[in-house]
């Protein structure tokens, strides 16, 4: 069973801001609300990983992908929906193997090496491979630490933004039910876990509507803060945890 969650008002509050803030990102450029939020939950409130975050991502990502549906990419969808699903099944294990701390070093590592490679990495062809690997590397980590984003966000950063808002965003939506599944069949997630991360719903809703006023204008220009920010958050993270 889970532990029991000590949330306190004001850890609750960081993270809630933290989550808006992240759901204008991912509403305006189609990644990045967990990429945010993760060091910062990661600092305030461990306990809401895995279970409860995914909880608090979980109705935002439909929306997005119905508004620009048109823009989906059908074809890659077809691949990296599957190797999602087969994803689910690593993150389990790896769940069952590292618990606290790991988890907290893991996340923050992922965080740190999405950055680096959205910087510095060459573009990816989404071919066959690449499509699968992409949903199963997302599928695992969305899994075991909330953070499905990177790698798909990787395979797409040169992709026009209705395209990766779209396509990103349906393969969370299909994604997200197996993840909270297998985080309530695993024993990761109970009802107060699901209680918790709905009480986040709000704060998600509002970085919704805030972006859908303004992502005409503001677009792939928030990518390089995104990437500091979460690079920083990282950092803080796990130094916390590394020097104790």
């Amino acid at each position: 069973m889970p532990e029991p969650i000590d949330l306190s008002v004001s850890a609750w509050l960081i993270v809630s801001l933290a989550m808006f803030l992240g759901a204008i990102v991912q509403s305006t450029i189609g990644f990045g609300m967990v990429v945010l939020a993760l060091p910062v939950v990661l600092i305030a409130a461990p306990d809401l990983v895995p279970g409860p975050l995914s909880v608090a991502t979980m109705l935002l990502v439909l929306p997005v992908a119905l508004v620009e549906r048109h823009a989906a990419l059908r074809d890659d969808l077809w691949r990296l929906i599957p190797g999602r699903f087969l994803g689910a099944g690593l993150g389990l294990a790896l769940l069952a193997i590292a618990r606290g701390d790991t988890l907290v070093v893991v996340a923050a590592l992922i965080v740190l090496a999405a950055v680096a490679a959205t910087v510095w990495a060459p573009p990816l062809p989404r071919n066959d491979a690449n499509l699968v690997g992409a949903g199963v590397v997302s599928g695992t980590f969305a899994m075991a630490v909330s953070i499905g984003g990177p790698p798909l966000a990787l395979l797409y950063q040169h992709a026009k933004g209705p395209e990766i808002r779209s396509t990103v965003s349906f393969v969370f939506a299909a994604g997200i039910p197996i993840t909270l599944i297998g985080l309530i069949l695993g024993g990761h997630l109970d009802t107060a876990g699901f209680i918790t991360g709905a009480s986040i719903w709000p704060a998600v809703f509002a970085g919704y509507g805030v972006a859908a006023r303004i992502r005409h204008r503001v677009d792939d220009r928030i990518r390089p803060i995104v990437l500091i920010v979460s690079a920083g958050g990282a950092l803080v993270a796990l130094g916390r945890v590394l020097l104790g």
